[in-house]
């Protein structure tokens, strides 16, 4: 029960890093950039404190952000729209596309390189592929399918050790990623001033991702409960 407590432990700590390095690194661009940006999210569940335009929510298994958009008119802070009618920030309509590409393979890079560092790049690939099948295949399964991955995971712990874990935790955090980027990525061709199905599409592709999600989450609650 202790060790397998330590295994979900570190992977959650994992995910929390790669996350408040991606927060930390996409609000530097998104300021050179110049974007302009209704509001930040770290983290999901309850907000427990809230920062000008960030909101800081209990679980750090999460960051994003909202940018405004031509198409898609929101709530935006006095300051903000202030901004924008000086010309000092742009719309997300009007960011250079290979910019907007970069922002997509951001939460991709970020832990894979970490994987990469600690193990090479060759095991990341690998470590990234494996868990994405079994991420998805675990979440089609029967619960008993998700426990063995993550029995899996324990004998990795075993034979590895702390930092082959974390390299563990961070190549399914690169997974996890690899899941939304197609979901990330319909953004790209809901620029146009045209209505289009893409909104429609993206919503549904991130259902399915979030229940994924969700799916792991109870996986791994009966799992830890598991004699």
């Amino acid at each position: 029960m202790l060790t397998k407590l330590v295994v979900l432990v570190v992977i959650g700590a994992a995910t929390a890093a790669v996350n408040a390095v991606y927060f930390a690194l996409v609000r530097r661009l998104l300021r050179r950039m110049r974007l302009a940006v209704a509001s930040y999210t770290f983290g999901i569940g309850p907000a427990v404190l809230r920062l000008g335009l960030v909101t800081y929510r209990l679980v750090p298994w999460a960051a994003g952000f909202v940018p405004v958009q031509r198409r898609f008119p929101l709530a935006v802070p006095p300051e903000v729209e202030a901004a924008l009618a000086r010309g000092e920030l742009v719309l997300l309509d009007d960011l250079p596309r290979l910019q907007f590409m970069g922002l997509t393979f951001l939460p991709l890079a970020i832990p894979f390189a970490a994987a990469a560092l600690l193990t090479g790049p060759a095991w990341a690939v690998h470590a990234t592929l494996a868990g994405t099948r079994a991420l998805l295949a675990g979440a089609l399964s029967p619960l008993s399918a998700a426990a063995s991955t993550l029995d899996g995971l324990l004998a990795s712990f075993a034979r590895l050790g702390t930092v082959g874990l974390v390299a563990r935790g961070l190549a399914t955090s690169t997974a996890i990623n690899v899941i939304w980027f197609p979901i990330n990525l319909t953004a790209l061709f809901d620029l146009k001033p045209t209505p289009t199905p893409w909104p429609r599409i993206r919503f549904l592709l991130g259902l399915v991702a979030r229940l994924v999600e969700v799916l792991w989450l109870v996986a791994a609650v009966a799992w830890l409960a598991r004699p």
